[in-house]
């Protein structure tokens, strides 16, 4: 195997690795092959750090957008919002918290120095909410609005599905190896999902944003979101859940499937 080849296999493993659902009970966290798994939270969901040296910064917005290094490129690109700031920084606000409890600090220091360290405290967290420019110049890349719409959004919404897609197969042949009919019903329902998928991307790319057209933009990519998050579904339910139950995530595909066609 040359470098490039092992390279490329190294990125689809951590591609596969970001993208499959995690299943999260009683405190703990699972990948699809039912491993407990280290995760971080944030708004009481677990997602995955990606793994150093492997993706690139714009991969690394796609297959895990989620993580606190998606939310260091946003910034460092001039991109990010308040939420990134408070994502990344989520480890010093506890400590902030844990300073903040006078019921805490008393105990162990001085009142004057307590009022001390929440001074100092709040000094640096309204710096690095509220002043601290992020921004690297050498990252900037400035589109056009047009370009941001049609460039970055869209494709990568369908590379995401794409990733989405092949893992939702890969637990389909597990579950339902061919030549059972089950196997063919689940991926003639993802047959359908990419087709629609790909059709909503062409014509997203062929739309010129205006006034007129940004409500249609939204609606669609509104869509590409619901179909994706619908095959999550079937995937985690592939892990976990009888065949009755996938039914129903298979019904709900359908659904919407039909719901976007009828979407010209």
């Amino acid at each position: 195997m040359n470098d490039g080849d092992h390279i490329q296999e190294l990125k689809e493993k951590e591609i596969k690795r970001l993208t499959t659902p995690l299943t999260h009970t009683k405190n703990k966290t699972f990948d699809c092959e039912g491993n407990l798994i280290e995760t971080s939270f944030w708004n009481g969901k677990p997602f995955l750090e990606p793994k150093k040296g492997i993706l690139t910064d714009d991969e690394i917005l796609i297959y895990a957008g989620e993580s606190k290094e998606a939310s260091r490129i946003r910034l460092k690109r001039g991109e990010g919002n308040f939420n990134d700031k408070l994502k990344i920084y989520d480890s010093y606000l506890l400590i902030e918290l844990l300073i903040f409890l006078p019921g805490f600090t008393l105990i162990a220091f001085s009142f004057w120095l307590w009022i001390a360290l929440v001074v100092i405290s709040l000094s640096i967290l309204i710096y690095l909410l509220f002043i601290k420019d992020y921004t690297e110049v050498t990252t900037v890349k400035p589109k056009t609005e047009v370009e941001e719409q049609k460039v970055t959004t869209n494709d990568d919404l369908l590379l995401l599905f794409k990733a989405k897609e092949k893992i939702a197969r890969e637990m389909i042949e597990k579950r339902f190896p061919a030549p059972q009919m089950t196997n063919n019903k689940f991926n003639s329902v993802l047959d359908n999902c990419k087709e629609v998928a790909e059709s909503q991307i062409e014509i997203l790319n062929n739309i010129t944003l205006t006034d007129k057209t940004k409500y249609e933009i939204v609606s669609r990519k509104k869509l590409i979101k619901q179909l994706i998050g619908k095959v999550d579904d079937l995937t985690n339910e592939l892990m976990l859940s009888e065949e009755n139950n996938i039914e129903e995530v298979i019904n709900d595909m359908d659904n919407l499937i039909n719901s976007v066609k009828d979407y010209k």
